[in-house]
């Protein structure tokens, strides 16, 4: 699997900051080559760091709470590398049946890549959030912070697939929200795993 470029990887983040500012059309920005497929991929790796972090902030909140992470650190890195690994592979196969029950097979590689761009500018805002809303920086404010930036999150992914697989907001929000399911569950999955 080839690596993007610099300059690629330049054009691709910049399309996703694009994308965060609600651009309708610069999703075409990613052709529908497997090509850009496998290359998208590579930006798990910029944000396995952030990935990381969240992980140790939920494990902290967990063991704040009262549980106990029975796991060691080997069981607790495999548990969440296979986590991460699903992460990134689960979403993109139901959007592939989702593309081709809408009859739209070609869109499906220019959303899976341009949603793999959009997660490393979309989980740095929402780190921030939690890490602000963990550390109660702001008081009162720090939970509506760490609200806002989940709206913000879900309304970026929705704007994008309703764009790229041309159907209603609603519907977009409603193929996203399969995505926030798999999430949860994985995280309900390897919690469970590690006590």
């Amino acid at each position: 699997m080839a690596r993007p470029t610099l300059s690629e990887a330049a054009v691709a983040l910049w399309a996703a900051g694009r994308l965060m500012r609600f651009d309708p059309v610069v999703w075409r920005t990613f052709d529908d080559s497997a090509e850009t497929f496998w290359k998208s991929f590579w930006v798990a790796l910029p944000v396995l760091p952030f990935y990381g972090l969240m992980v140790g902030l939920h494990l902290g909140n967990l063991e704040a709470g009262g549980q106990t992470i029975q796991a060691g650190w080997f069981r607790i890195a495999l548990v969440e590398g296979l986590a991460y690994v699903i992460s990134w592979t689960a979403f993109p196969l139901v959007l592939f049946h989702i593309a081709q029950a809408l009859d739209k097979p070609q869109r499906f590689v220019p959303l899976v890549a341009a949603l793999n761009w959009l997660n490393l500018p979309l989980l740095m805002v929402g780190t921030a959030a939690v890490v602000i809303a963990d550390l109660d920086l702001l008081g009162g404010l720090s939970g509506l912070l760490r609200v806002a930036a989940q709206v913000y999150v879900l309304a970026c992914l929705s704007h994008l697939v309703s764009k790229v697989l041309d159907v209603r907001g609603l519907a977009g929000f409603g193929i996203v929200l399969i995505g926030v399911f798999i999430d949860y569950f994985l995280l309900f999955a390897t919690t469970a795993a590690l006590m």
